[in-house]
């Protein structure tokens, strides 16, 4: 055990030793007491439960012959039938945005690094002659739907750690671009850390833990750690519409998609295209053991 200065501590170590993580503390006793209080802070974050379950995912996905299948979709409609079907999805998708069901959330946790810009991926100008940040660009969207409905629609932003400061910035020098304060909400997304091939977590430096945005499963966490699910559902709205933040040119509620989704009783839907080859760098929706899942273009041999 550390030579831990308070009882918080102690129990920190405990816990990480319990998870078979004591080697978090290796360089303990050579820290500075700045160097231990961020040490502390980053460990804190860390929910062990969850690091056990993705050590056990690990474990099995070594060993697991994964047997997959095509899963069904919904296409274009090519026969009368189908465009009838099409036109009630149409009908439903209309009638749930109009009655306030619906919401939208977009994914932006990320920077414009690979742009060769530090700042908010969601603030890079897209539109050719007046520059409109991929921010402007969804927020008109959102208004233009609230008009069209006489609906508000609430919108959710997912930050994370690294650009929430300048998220909330970018939107208050802008005026929220025009759409209602009470509407914008914005969630933080949490950090795991990056495990080793053996399930031990990584250290970047000897007091500072390796740590990463928690994809887009961090969303749920993100949502009912703010408060914004809970908010969501006293104000009616059961759907979601969840994009990323870089998807410019986004059908933002599609109506035929929202009514699919809901004509179908989905928990959870998603468009999909065609890969144009096998080669091509993107997953792939299957069925596997009786639940739809993806294939990520990573993990097919």
């Amino acid at each position: 055990m550390i030579q831990a200065r308070n009882p918080q501590e102690r129990e920190l170590a405990r816990a990480a030793a319990e998870h078979g993580q004591e080697h978090l503390f290796t360089f303990w006793d050579r820290l500075g007491n700045r160097e231990k209080d961020q040490l502390v802070r980053d460990i804190r974050k860390v929910d062990f439960r969850v690091v056990e379950k993705a050590r056990e995912k690990m474990k099995q996905a070594e060993q697991a012959q994964r047997r997959v299948r095509p899963p069904s979709i919904i296409g274009l409609p090519e026969t009368p039938g189908e465009t009838r079907r099409r036109d009630r999805a149409r009908e439903a998708g209309e009638a749930a945005i109009r009655e306030g069901r619906a919401a939208v959330f977009t994914a932006a946790g990320g920077q414009s690094s690979r742009l060769g810009i530090e700042y908010p991926k969601g603030a890079f100008p897209v539109t050719p002659v007046r520059e409109k940040s991929l921010f402007q660009v969804h927020a008109e969207k959102i208004a233009y739907l609230q008009d069209a409905h006489g609906v508000t629609i609430p919108w959710v932003i997912m930050v994370s750690e690294t650009n929430e400061d300048q998220t909330r910035d970018f939107f208050q020098d802008n005026e929220l671009f025009g759409l209602d304060r009470d509407n914008v909400w914005f969630v933080v997304q949490g950090m795991n850390p990056a495990l080793s091939e053996e399930g031990d977590i990584l250290l970047a430096e000897r007091h500072r833990l390796f740590l990463n945005p928690n994809g887009h499963g961090g969303s749920f966490s993100a949502l009912r750690d703010s408060g914004a699910l809970e908010s969501l559902v006293e104000q009616g709205r059961d759907t979601l519409f969840y994009f990323q933040v870089d998807n410019v040119l986004v059908n933002l509620l599609d109506p035929v998609y929202v009514g699919y989704h809901l004509l179908e009783g989905c928990d959870m839907s998603s468009k999909c295209v065609m890969k144009r080859d096998p080669g091509e760098k993107l997953g792939a929706f299957v069925v596997e053991q009786g639940r739809t899942a993806i294939v990520e273009y990573s993990e097919v041999d």
